[in-house]
C-alpha cells in the first residue's frame, strides 16, 4: 500500500474521531473537514495520553463525549445548530433535544358554522351549530330549510364592540335595495298588464328580474360566480337541486343554468355570494320559475319572494340580538327593526309603513 493511500486513510480516521461521518466525508465542505480534523487530532492525542497513562481508552472517550454534550447545552441557542422537525418544533442538531420543550403550539380555534332552520313559510324554528350531512338530510326530509348565518370576517381579531352589527349592515342595505327593485318591477307589470313583459313566458319573466336587479350587468362574473358554476346545482347545505331544476326547465322551457343564475342573483344582491348558494336561494328561484301567470300572477310571486327575503333579514337580526351579552344595550340593533321598505302590491296598494329606511338608519349609526 502506497504512503499516499496510508496518509489518506489516516486523515479519514482522524476526521471520524472529530465527528465527521465516513459516509459524509466526500460531500463535506472544506470548512467541515478542517474542523473535524482539528477535533480529531485533539481526541487522538487524548487517547494516546490515556493509553500511556494506563487509563481505559473507551471509558475516557465516552466521558469526553458526555462532557462535550453538556458543554453544548450551556451554549446560547444562537451558537447551536437548530433544525425544524416534521412536527413543526425546533430541535438541536447535537443532542436531538427540543428547543423550548415547555412551549406548546397554539391550537387553532374550532371553526363554528351556525345555520338557521326555517319552515316552509320562512319562520325560524331553531339554530344548529356545525350540522352533519345526516342532520341536514333529516331536517330536509321534514320540510325544513337551512341557511348559513353570516359571521364577522374579523372573528379572532379582538372583541367586537357591537358583534354582528357590521354583518347586518350589508344584509339590510342589500335586502332593502332588492325589495325596492322587485317593487319597481311589479309596478311595471301593473302599469302595462297587456305588455309583452307582463304576458311573456317564464324565460322573459326571469330575464326581466335579472336585468332589473343587475342593472350594471356585472354580477355574473368573478371567482364567486365561477365557484358556484363549478358546484353544479348543490347548495351549501349539501342538497342537490339538479332534478327539481331539470323538471321546471322541461315544464317551462327555461334553461337550467338560468335558474341557478337567478338563485345566485338573490345571494349576490344580499352580499352573500361569497358563501355559495343556500337552500333559500334555490327555493326562491324555483318559486319564481314555477309560478306566476299574467301580470297579477307574476306580482304575487314577486311579493312572496320579497316578503321571504325581508323575513329572513329580521330573523337574522333577532337572532343576533338574542346572542348579545347581557351587559350590552341592544338599542343600536333595535333601531333596525321595521327599517326595510316593504313590498308594495300595485293592485292592492297595501303595505305596512316602514319605521325608517335601512340605509338611513345605518347612516345614522355611523356606517
Amino acid at each position: 500500500m502506497s504512503f499516499g493511500k496510508l496518509q489518506g486513510l489516516g486523515q479519514q480516521y482522524v476526521q471520524r474521531l472529530g465527528g465527521l461521518d465516513p459516509m459524509n466525508q466526500e460531500t463535506a465542505t472544506d470548512e467541515q473537514k478542517e474542523a473535524a480534523k482539528l477535533a480529531g487530532r485533539r481526541e487522538l492525542f487524548a487517547r494516546l495520553s490515556d493509553a500511556f497513562g494506563g487509563r481505559d481508552i473507551g471509558n475516557e472517550a465516552m466521558k469526553r463525549k458526555l462532557f462535550e454534550m453538556e458543554r453544548q447545552k450551556l451554549l446560547s441557542p444562537a451558537q447551536r445548530q437548530i433544525i425544524k422537525g416534521k412536527d413543526g418544533f425546533n430541535y438541536y442538531v447535537d443532542t436531538g433535544e427540543r428547543v423550548l420543550p415547555n412551549v406548546t403550539a397554539e391550537e387553532e380555534p374550532e371553526k363554528i358554522d351556525i345555520y338557521s332552520v326555517t319552515d316552509s313559510s320562512g319562520q325560524r324554528v331553531q339554530n344548529i351549530v356545525n350540522p352533519t350531512k345526516e342532520d341536514i338530510a333529516a331536517l330536509n326530509e321534514k320540510g325544513y330549510f337551512l341557511n348559513k348565518l353570516p359571521q364577522s370576517a374579523t372573528r379572532g381579531e379582538g372583541v367586537d364592540k357591537f358583534p354582528g352589527l357590521s354583518d347586518l349592515q350589508g344584509q339590510f342595505q342589500a335586502t332593502n335595495k332588492l325589495v325596492g327593485n322587485i317593487t319597481d318591477l311589479a309596478k311595471q307589470f301593473a302599469d302595462n298588464p297587456e305588455s309583452a313583459l307582463a304576458l311573456g313566458n317564464v324565460t322573459q319573466f326571469v330575464d326581466s328580474i335579472i336585468s332589473n336587479i343587475d342593472a350594471a350587468g356585472n354580477m355574473f362574473q368573478g371567482e364567486n360566480y365561477k365557484s358556484v358554476q363549478e358546484k353544479g346545482y348543490v347548495s351549501n347545505e349539501g342538497i342537490d337541486y339538479s332534478n327539481a331544476i331539470k323538471t321546471v326547465s322541461q315544464q317551462t322551457g327555461i334553461a337550467e343554468s338560468r335558474v341557478r343564475d337567478l338563485a345566485y342573483l338573490f345571494a349576490a344582491a344580499r352580499g352573500q355570494e361569497g358563501r355559495g348558494l343556500s337552500d333559500k336561494d334555490y327555493e326562491n328561484a324555483l318559486r319564481i320559475v314555477s309560478g306566476g301567470v299574467g301580470a297579477e300572477g307574476k306580482i304575487k310571486v314577486l311579493e312572496d319572494v320579497a316578503n321571504r327575503l325581508t323575513k329572513e333579514a329580521y330573523s337574522d337580526l333577532n337572532f343576533t340580538i338574542s346572542q348579545l351579552p347581557p351587559e350590552l344595550d341592544p338599542a343600536r340593533y333595535n333601531q333596525l327593526q321595521g327599517s326595510i321598505q316593504p313590498f308594495v302590491n300595485p293592485y292592492t296598494n297595501q303595505s305596512a309603513k316602514p319605521l325608517n329606511r335601512a340605509d338611513e338608519i345605518l347612516k345614522e349609526l355611523g356606517f
